[in-house]
């Protein structure tokens, strides 16, 4: 059962703003985004409403667990958003979408109403249309549940370490050494 905070749950009562936040756990710093007209404040982070998020797809919140998705839509007119997604791969990193309830003053009523934990799934589409001004960022995101299948861990095997670090020849002669070596200790 969802439990709102008690400030939430009164400004719910009453005429009220929203705001949509999204955190982007990019490599290598994060992106906080807001659909509001003013930059919103939560955790020490200004969540900015520079118009670079321009929408997503529906948000589904069921009781069962289900590995959904969704489309985010980013404007990318911003060449510095662009080279975040462009610039290292952002396969699995997360993305936290929550729904802000707005006091008068805009600033955030209780705590946001957490709306999805979400990754990346996949490369960004990247469409640039100059005849009607518009540069546009579609990046697919899904459930956390998404890679539950997915390996974890790393093993000392070449294979092993070419799934994280393909080229790495570290791993090659680990096997011929014939010694054990026991991580903190002399």
């Amino acid at each position: 059962m969802l439990e709102l905070h008690p400030d939430t749950l009164a400004r719910l009562k009453e005429d009220h703003h929203r705001a949509v936040l999204i955190k982007l756990d990019l490599i290598p710093e994060a992106v906080y985004l807001t659909n509001f007209a003013t930059d919103i404040s939560y955790k020490g982070n200004s969540y900015l409403s520079n118009g670079q998020l321009l929408g997503f797809g529906n948000l589904k919140q069921t009781i069962d667990i289900r590995v959904s998705s969704s489309t985010l839509i980013l404007d990318a007119v911003d060449p510095s958003l662009v080279a975040l997604f462009l610039g290292r791969a952002q396969q699995g990193r997360d993305v936290d979408i929550f729904l802000a309830i707005l006091n008068q003053d805009y600033s955030i009523a209780g705590t946001p109403i957490a709306m999805g934990a979400m990754i990346i799934d996949g490369a960004p589409s990247i469409t640039d249309d100059p005849t009607k001004g518009k540069a546009i960022i579609k990046q697919k995101i899904s459930s956390e549940f998404a890679n539950w299948k997915q390996k974890g861990g790393i093993r000392t095997t070449p294979a092993s370490l070419q799934r994280f670090a393909p080229g790495d020849t570290g791993f090659d002669f680990a096997a011929e050494s014939g010694k054990e070596y026991k991580w903190g200790s002399k």
